[in-house]
């Protein structure tokens, strides 16, 4: 590993070349302490990153959507949207029926499943416009402000035409489109959040990195682990200065290890008494990842491929960096095969590390460049560039969704999706809905929703329009028969009432007379 101080020698470096530099694409005058912590004003560059965060907004939030409304979004943005519903319409903290019963809780609440306290900063947003469609586009802006921090920190180090085509590179990274196309997680904080704590490390402004690094604390529990490694290798980096001025990474690796052993040892036991298993199954890919790197091992190699290959595997330049990430990469490679997915939301723990290493390894190689007279520089970004726009073409999900527009009728699922929506506003939201994985979302804005068959559910909704979710009730058609009377067999939909409940049945049937 190189010496830690290199970044921060860096920094000076350039920033006093900057001073001399006349032609624009260095970085303003005035020395690189007074440039960190200044406020200065807007310049074109930093307009034409303004341009790419609301056109990567609006484009994403546009596909979300798209998604949501052809029933291709599923159980984890329900959870979400359920939990919200619950906390903005009943007072309730965070809770849900599917966490519930998935995880045996008395009070099925998120917070006892995963630390995210930062989802509490939603709800006024959410208090405003509720429903599954503002999550799905809060996601899309906070995925896209993950750029900010890259923008900065690359823009400082490697200048300013050099800071926006980083902060391209990023949105259009394939993992990138498939946290933001996977349902809703709270892992969407996390690029931009983190990336400000990096962008802290990296310019040694510590108050900024302790902020932020805390901020990310309350994402979600794994998150402690980058936070940690954070301030290790700060305390590597700044191994010849007095231990009284290193306090930021002292307080940083002790609240990473606090948060961590409060949740898994207090917060989750209270909600999930068997909560000890969730713990072991956190930490098995730590203690035993021989088990499970035989496991679909091409997949693995897949995934390293389409998270590296995007950028030539240049981050791999700045392994100081690259450090931060590695037990999250373990957390990730070695847990089960939808972890390893450019097409899940895992690779959200890692894709702010990747991007700041790929700024210092691209700093490396310019000043190699300028110690050896080469120009490798220019051509190694241009080269990055086009590979990412290869990978976007090839693998993100994001452009696959768009290759499928047209293979469907839009009319068609655009008329079937109103039907839906109009058959599932005539039902009470106090009563409870038991239904396929495709409908959760779209009936979620209630207190008690079950996914598949529930006995004891007063409606249970199937839609044969997507037969092969529908099929999942089959096995219990027979309860199905005994205990409810089928009012709605229409347009694919199917409509149960619980027969212990005639007085819903008659509500129903008054409202399903104009349909």
């Amino acid at each position: 590993m190189l010496n830690g101080t290199f970044i921060i020698r860096q920094i000076k470096r350039i920033k006093m070349k900057s001073i001399k530099n006349t032609s624009g694409q260095g970085c303003h005058p005035g020395g690189w302490r007074k440039r960190f912590s200044g406020i200065r004003s807007l310049d074109r560059f930093d307009g034409i990153l303004i341009l790419m965060v609301l056109l990567y907004a609006m484009s994403l939030s546009s596909l979300s959507l798209l998604r949501y409304n052809t029933f291709q979004l599923e159980y984890d943005l329900a959870v979400f949207n359920q939990a919200f519903w619950n906390m903005v319409v009943n007072g309730e903290l965070m809770t849900n029926s599917l966490e519930q019963l998935a995880h045996n809780m008395a009070v099925g609440s998120h917070i006892g499943v995963h630390f995210s306290p930062i989802l509490f900063s939603l709800i006024p947003f959410y208090a405003l416009l509720p429903g599954p469609h503002i999550l799905l586009i809060a996601q899309s802006v906070l995925l896209a402000l993950g750029a900010v921090p890259i923008y900065l920190c690359a823009r400082e180090l490697l200048g300013k035409g050099s800071g926006c085509i980083v902060a391209v590179l990023y949105l259009i990274y394939p993992p990138l489109h498939g946290v933001n196309l996977y349902d809703f997680h709270e892992v969407a904080f996390l690029p931009m959040l983190l990336g400000f704590a990096l962008w802290g490390l990296i310019s040694g402004r510590r108050n900024l990195m302790l902020i932020f690094g805390l901020l990310s604390l309350c994402v979600k529990e794994d998150v402690s682990l980058i936070v940690f490694m954070i301030g290790l290798v700060g305390l590597y980096q700044t191994r010849g200065e007095s231990v009284k001025h290193r306090w930021h990474f002292f307080v940083l690796m002790g609240m990473a290890v606090l948060s961590f052993i409060v949740f898994f040892l207090v917060i989750q036991p209270f909600f999930i008494p068997s909560a000890s298993s969730i713990g072991s199954g956190f930490l098995n890919q730590y203690i035993n990842p021989v088990a499970t790197a035989t496991q679909h091992s091409s997949y693995r190699i897949d995934y390293v491929l389409q998270t590296f290959g995007p950028l030539l595997f240049i981050p791999l330049a700045a392994p100081e960096i690259i450090l931060i990430g590695i037990p999250s990469f373990v957390e990730i490679l070695f847990s089960g095969s939808v972890y390893y997915s450019v097409y899940f939301h895992y690779s959200a723990l890692i894709i702010p590390v990747i991007f700041f290493a790929t700024i210092i390894s691209l700093t490396r190689i310019r000043s190699w460049d300028e110690k050896n007279k080469k120009r490798l520089y220019l051509p190694i970004l241009c080269l990055m560039l086009i590979s990412s726009l290869i990978c976007m073409g090839m693998y993100s999900p994001a452009v696959k969704l768009l290759g499928t527009k047209g293979t469907y009728d839009e009319e068609a699922i655009g008329s079937h999706r109103e039907f839906v929506e109009q058959v599932i506003s005539i039902i009470p939201r106090d009563v409870s809905i038991s239904t396929q994985y495709n409908l959760l979302p779209q009936v979620s804005s209630r207190k008690l929703i079950w996914v598949d068959y529930h006995e004891g559910a007063d409606i249970i909704l199937l839609d044969n329009a997507f037969a092969w979710r529908a099929k999942d009730f089959s096995d219990n058609q027979k309860e199905i028969d005994e205990g409810y009377n089928l009012i709605l067999n229409k347009n694919y939909l199917s409509l149960y009432v619980n027969k212990k409940n005639p007085s819903l049945q008659s509500e129903l049937n008054r409202s399903l007379s104009s349909f």
